[in-house]
């Protein structure tokens, strides 16, 4: 590289930007074009698009069919959402050209980008074709497979390129991979063996934290609250290692640790919905009401539609008899609420003696609980209650069918 160039490169290192922009116009100027291509490489791979851009489209003037050319601009392009101009660029790119294949790669990486995925498999499919023993296409099908969450696929791509030698490829570590995979499709005792191999060889927060959540799954929270604890003082990388680790010290009966890392959580971490709703659940479960209360209505300040708050207000409300206030929290907007909400609302109207209205909240709520045993017991025996006993009883035979051996029931439908 002569000198201008490398002037640049060691100016950047030196955070000597104004520097470094002068010796780029004298490279522009006095390199020769082999070199000046170089330099556009690094510095494309460092970031500085701009700067790639300037020294590709000067040498693309003079060489306006040359395939690499070609191809770094239309990373660029991709970079800057300029799809149309890096489709234009791909299309200089012959398919008897030797750069085809990654002229491919960079088209599957545009399609991806404009949620084509299905034509990103195709052009990935057609240079592994040209190249069928090329390890970067297979881990690109690999990823573009796991990120469609066709795990079987990108799973037999993976396991490709451990036979041939490769656990890591492009900073990715494959067995990483394959054990996350293998925890999406329920194989749970092969990923955590998986994970536990990948911590001898990388102490890292995410593998700490997806070992630490199949514990949880397997039911080993003994194994599991020491790996999140280790995920927690890494720092804010990862900000949702607070649910499950206030979760898993709950179930094991360490209340004050979980309600500290709770309230850390909450510092910290101040928009996650889960939080507030796992605090409120904890303060409820130890009769704590009004701290339950104002978790949730401080959840409601971060998204004052959010169906889930909703609902566990509304229920709050129902468990205290605040009738009122669940009709305030939900009647308006009924139009969108979804079942639950309507249940919240048939509950509270009959708490208030408001039957007509109720029913009509019960009936609504029906048509998407009817597989839902405590809905169906009492939406049966609310009719019941108000004479339609025709309706009530088809009702309740639709639950003695999700709940066999409710004696009581069966025995009202007998009389």
């Amino acid at each position: 590289m002569t000198a201008y160039s490398e002037k640049m490169l060691a100016a950047i290192e030196n955070d000597d930007y104004v520097q470094s922009e002068i010796f780029l116009e004298q490279a522009l100027r006095f390199d020769d074009e082999e070199i000046l291509e170089s330099l556009g490489d690094a510095l494309f791979r460092m970031g500085f698009l701009d700067e790639a851009k300037k020294i590709f489209l000067q040498l693309n003037q003079k060489y306006p069919n040359q395939t690499t050319l070609n191809i770094s601009l239309a990373e660029i392009a991709i970079e800057e959402d300029e799809i149309d101009l890096a489709l234009d660029y791909l299309s200089h790119v012959r398919k008897d050209d030797p750069g085809y294949p990654e002229s491919l790669l960079v088209a599957a990486d545009l399609y991806w980008a404009i949620q084509a995925p299905e034509i990103s498999e195709s052009k990935l499919k057609e240079a592994l074709t040209i190249l069928p023993d090329e390890p970067a296409i297979k881990f690109a099908l690999g990823e573009l497979y796991f990120e469609m969450e066709k795990y079987s696929k990108a799973l037999a791509y993976y396991q490709q390129l451990i036979k041939e030698g490769y656990e890591e490829f492009v900073q990715t570590r494959i067995p990483k991979k394959i054990a996350m995979i293998y925890s999406q499709i329920g194989e749970f005792d092969a990923a955590v063996t998986l994970f536990e191999k990948e911590l001898a060889h990388e102490r890292s927060d995410d593998v700490l934290y997806f070992l630490a959540l199949l514990y949880v799954q397997l039911g080993e929270r003994d194994k599991a609250i020491p790996l999140l604890q280790e995920v927690r003082l890494m720092g804010d990388t990862y900000l949702n290692v607070y649910v499950p680790l206030a979760s898993a010290l709950i179930d094991e009966n360490q209340l004050e640790e979980a309600e500290e890392v709770l309230k850390e959580g909450l510092k910290e971490n101040p928009y996650d919905l889960s939080l507030y709703h796992l605090a409120s659940d904890f303060a409820f479960q130890y009769h704590r009401l009004h701290e339950a209360e104002e978790y949730l209505l401080d959840a409601l300040k971060i998204e004052e539609d959010a169906e889930l708050t909703l609902i566990k207000l509304s229920n709050l409300f129902l468990f205290q008899e605040k009738y009122e206030e669940v009709l305030d929290l939900l009647e308006e907007g009924q139009e969108l609420m979804n079942v639950q909400g309507h249940w919240s609302l048939a509950k509270a109207y009959y708490g208030l003696e408001e039957y007509e209205k109720a029913a009509k909240q019960y009936q609504k709520a029906y048509e998407g609980l009817a597989d839902d045993p405590e809905f169906m017991k009492e939406f049966g025996l609310f009719l019941r209650e108000e004479g339609k006993i025709g309706e009530a009883d088809n009702i309740l035979r639709q639950y003695i069918t999700l709940v066999p051996d409710d004696v009581e029931i069966y025995d009202l439908l007998e009389e």
